[in-house]
């Protein structure tokens, strides 16, 4: 066996050792660790990830990733909490029962209960146990397949039974029984005896009031509620096949977020789970009734707005009687004008002006009468009233032979305010090759004006009401805006009628 050799010093001392001799004890005095040549033995040090001590490095870290990450020292107290086991740590998660008619589901952001469904209450008879009296009930609820009953059942004596009987909601404290809240809902027995005797059965607790359903019907096309609350109730409908939901119901009108509420409303809305999307609406309050739908509501329009009021038959006639005080005291209009042109009626001058550089181009299509390299414009004549039956025109100061005329034909008829017009057309620039565009309103001057003469006469049947004669002249920058009365230039022959 050979000798040992046992030195002592520091760390540094001993790493400058080499080679190290595998027979001989090195002690490190400033980490208390012992070596025997290269290979550690033992260490009165504290352990850490990098380096060995009472505990190898590995296991150090093992410790040290125990403590930090995971759960040391918990037990559960009920199946709420379930702990398990992973390498190097312990696992937490919700304990879900899984025993029938259990709607809590784990999904992956977390817990999720589904419809559940409602409660339905009745007040029904005991077929046994009535031993003494009449009748036995008990207050009967049911949610889905799950029937409960009551702790508590009425006692009929053999000589009364039940009138009536109604699900109701305390409104005033101590009414009708002592110890009553407002809001507490109970049962009101009625019995027929003499004296119409009532019984009042406390079922706070037992009913849930936050959604106080009266009457649920369900069919395999959808579910018809009947439910009210502190504030109101209403009737639902909800069709299963595409979340189509109907309802009518009232409530106190109160104010929400300083706006009042509806007294009453029906909608008609598709829901996309507690979301009423798609739908329109009617809103009574207590000053107006306004209607709504989902459109109007996206572009800003808010259910109380007066500008959503409904108008009664009276309303809407007052609205065209007041527009037809301004469009009756409009004779004339002037259509196919382009950007720049100035009008002005003034009596029995139509003056029209055409700027330099208007943008004129040839007419589409054919016409009967009309010159396919002119540009026209239009002027447009109103009956005086809406009994007036026909009209005859002339582009003369004078009616002579011209046929009467109704108002079904391409230059006449009914604009959508009801007003009857005649419409002719004239041309204001001719196109010549090139593309050139010849504006006659350039020959005119103040007082002489190219234009025409436009007469004409309006019927009620075949009497004549009223007749006018007005001068439509081309002006320019130059003679537009002149004092002068235009006497005219014969410009007759460019006259096109109303055969366009």
């Amino acid at each position: 066996m050979a000798n040992v050799i046992f030195k002592s010093g520091t760390k540094v001392q001993y790493e400058a050792i080499q080679p190290k001799d595998p027979n001989t004890l090195y002690w490190l005095t400033d980490e208390q660790a012992l070596y025997k040549g290269d290979q550690l033995f033992g260490t009165g040090k504290a352990a850490t990830q990098e380096a060995a001590g009472l505990l190898s490095a590995e296991d150090k870290k093992r410790l040290d990733d125990l403590v930090k990450g995971s759960v040391i020292g918990l037990t559960a107290v009920d199946g709420t909490i379930v702990i398990g086991d992973v390498d190097h740590g312990k696992t937490l998660k919700v304990g879900v029962s899984e025993k029938a008619n259990n709607t809590i589901e784990v999904k992956s952001d977390g817990l999720f209960v589904g419809k559940t469904d409602v409660p339905k209450y009745e007040i029904e008879k005991k077929e046994e146990g009535a031993e003494g009296f009449a009748a036995v009930y008990r207050l009967k609820c049911t949610i889905g397949d799950s029937v409960t009953y009551s702790d508590v059942e009425i006692n009929i004596p053999k000589d009364l039974v039940i009138k009536s009987g109604s699900l109701k909601v305390v409104e005033e404290k101590n009414v009708p029984y002592e110890g009553a809240e407002v809001g507490d809902p109970y049962l009101d027995i009625e019995l027929n005896d003499e004296e119409t005797t009532h019984i009042y059965i406390a079922v706070k607790g037992i009913v849930d009031t936050s959604n106080f359903v009266t009457s649920s019907i369900k069919t395999e096309k959808g579910e018809a509620l009947i439910a009210n609350d502190a504030t109101g109730g209403g009737t639902w409908y909800r069709r299963t096949e595409d979340s189509l939901e109907s309802y009518v119901g009232v409530n106190d009108g109160a104010e929400a977020n300083g706006r009042p509420t509806p007294s009453a409303q029906i909608y008609a809305a598709k829901r996309d789970g507690s979301t009423i999307k798609d739908g329109s609406f009617i809103n009574v309050y207590q000053d107006r009734i306004t209607y709504n739908n989902r459109a109007r509501m996206a572009a800003g329009a808010k259910n109380g707005d007066e500008t959503s009021e409904i108008a009664v038959i009276a309303d809407i006639t007052a609205s065209e009687d007041k527009a037809k005080v301004f469009y009756d005291a409009t004779k004339y209009d002037v259509t196919g004008l382009l950007p720049g042109c100035r009008v002005d009626m003034n009596g029995k001058e139509i003056r029209v002006m055409f700027p330099k550089g208007a943008p004129f181009v040839k007419p589409s299509g054919t016409a009967e009468g009309r010159d396919n390299d002119c540009y026209y414009f239009g002027v447009i004549a109103y009956a005086p009233s809406d009994d007036v039956t026909g009209f005859k025109e002339s582009n003369q100061e004078t009616i002579t032979n011209e046929p009467l005329e109704n108002f079904d034909g391409p230059s006449s008829g009914v604009d959508k305010y009801g007003r009857k017009y005649d419409i002719c057309w004239f041309p204001a620039a001719k196109w010549s090759e090139g593309d050139i565009w010849t504006y006659y309103g350039d020959q005119s001057e103040a007082g002489l004006c190219v234009g025409w003469y436009h007469t004409i006469e309006w019927y009620k049947d075949a009497e004549c009401v009223g007749s006018e004669t007005v001068r439509i002249n081309l002006t320019n920058e130059q003679c537009h805006n002149s004092l002068k009365q235009s006497l005219g230039k014969d410009n007759s022959s460019n006259l096109i009628w109303e055969e366009m």
